[in-house]
């Protein structure tokens, strides 16, 4: 029988309780007197207490666990210990249990591993003999204050419950109210546990060859179709080089140099215009094409001015509204091209040289390889720095096995097969699927 002595007074969760335990197992945890509930309480007193010792995969631990629960045997600190080996090969099953005296195994008669529970509630029915269980437990529920409450039923004297919690979750723009638990946002998984203010990060599609965004949509590219988001799927032979108005835009275009229709590649795509890598421009109707330059090394653009340089080394300034080349400049050995605010920054040899927007060369400095970012430009003076890729606003660093984005944020990657840079997004394939970066 229970008595005021045993019972103790504790702080559980910032909450004075009542709590009333014996050999490791709680009887009884609530705001009431336990002596209100005598009855319930004596009546599990009565069932055996045994110390588990278990020695086996930790997989099948929960068999065990159903197993005494369903038998009426407690688990806590009690004077019975009771050792568990389980061995396990496919779906055979080798138990050894020893307790109270009583031993049993099966190495000559192998169980298989959905028998576990059922040969360990044999045994402990030979040691223990058939136990009536209480009908009667307690539930407590765990909140901002503690409720315990009469259940029936029960496996166990008493069982905690908490209560489920909602946070406000932040993301960009919208706000959600979402109950604890592990949540993934723009391809990262975290834990809600508290109010979160989450700035955006990249969108992640899981097996997908290739995404395009338009209209703050994303369409899919996977096994030889686009996949819009209302469903609709249109079968494609060939990764498109970009979207455009729902449109793909293949790799290779028809273009005009005003004698002759030739196949050129995209090598970019700028408010509204395609750039091909034979020097040629065009609006995205073909209401006209301009040749500006020779074949492209590298362009990149600002507003409505688009430079280029070619491979014979000249830069070339492009008045793009007003479709009139403005001016060039020879430039022996460049090697890649930059704008940001009013400078173009243009790599030579080791070395690299800044040009005005008027031609003017202004200045130059020293460095093995340029990136230009939103946020400025990055210099590397050592060929163990990595090196750049430059897609007119975004640029990639490549070091090693990781390649670093630089968009308005900074975003790392591993196990990357390629970055494309699209009109609306820039894309990071990887041997698992694609990260979307939106513009």
């Amino acid at each position: 029988m229970i008595g005021f002595a045993d019972e103790r007074v504790i702080n559980f969760l910032n909450n004075e309780v009542l709590i009333y335990e014996d050999k490791g197992v709680i009887y009884y945890l609530g705001t009431e007197d336990p002596e209100n509930y005598t009855n319930i309480i004596n009546e599990w007193l009565q069932l055996p207490v045994v110390t588990l010792i278990y020695n086996g995969p930790e997989e099948y631990r929960t068999d065990v666990d159903q197993a005494l629960a369903h038998s009426g045997v407690i688990q806590g600190i009690g004077d019975i210990i009771m050792l568990v080996k389980l061995r396990v090969s496919g779906d055979l099953t080798y138990i050894s249990i020893s307790c109270n005296g009583e031993t049993y195994e099966n190495s000559e008669s192998l169980c298989t591993t959905d028998q576990i529970t059922r040969e360990i509630q044999t045994f402990l029915e030979r040691v223990f003999g058939e136990i009536e269980k209480p009908n009667f437990g307690f539930l407590v529920h765990i909140g901002e204050s503690i409720k315990t409450e009469v259940i029936e039923k029960p496996n166990k004297p008493v069982t905690f419950e908490f209560e489920q919690k909602y946070f406000t979750v932040k993301i960009g723009d919208s706000v959600r109210y979402l109950p604890e638990g592990f949540y993934t946002f723009t391809g990262n998984t975290i834990y809600v546990s508290k109010n979160m203010n989450m700035e955006l990060t990249p969108f992640y599609f899981d097996n997908a060859d290739m995404v395009y965004c338009y209209d703050d949509q994303f369409v899919v590219y996977k096994q030889g179709a686009l996949r819009y988001p209302d469903g609709k799927i249109s079968c494609i032979s060939q990764e498109p080089y970009d979207l455009v108005q729902e449109e793909a835009v293949p790799y290779t275009v028809s273009v005009s140099d005003g004698r002759l229709d030739r196949k050129a590649s995209v090598c970019g795509i700028y408010d509204g215009y395609m750039i091909f890598s034979n020097g040629m421009i065009s609006p995205f109707s073909f209401a006209w094409q301009m040749k500006v330059s020779g074949p492209i090394l590298e362009w990149c653009a600002q507003n409505d001015y688009l430079f280029i340089l070619d491979l014979s080394s000249y830069v070339r300034l492009i008045d793009l509204k007003n479709r009139k080349l403005l001016w060039k400049k020879f430039i022996p050995r460049a090697w890649g091209i930059g704008v940001f605010e009013d400078k173009v920054y243009v790599g030579i040899d080791n070395g690299l040289v800044m040009i005005n927007f008027e031609g003017e060369t202004i200045g130059e400095r020293e460095c093995r390889d340029f990136g230009v970012t939103p946020n400025g430009v990055i210099y590397l003076t050592d060929d163990e720095e990595g090196h750049f890729i430059r897609y007119n606003d975004v640029c990639v660093l490549i070091r090693s096995d990781e390649v670093t984005v630089y968009t308005d944020q900074v975003h790392v990657f591993h196990n990357v097969q390629k970055v494309r840079n699209l009109s609306r997004c820039v894309v990071v394939k990887t041997d698992k699927g694609c990260w979307v970066i939106p513009k």
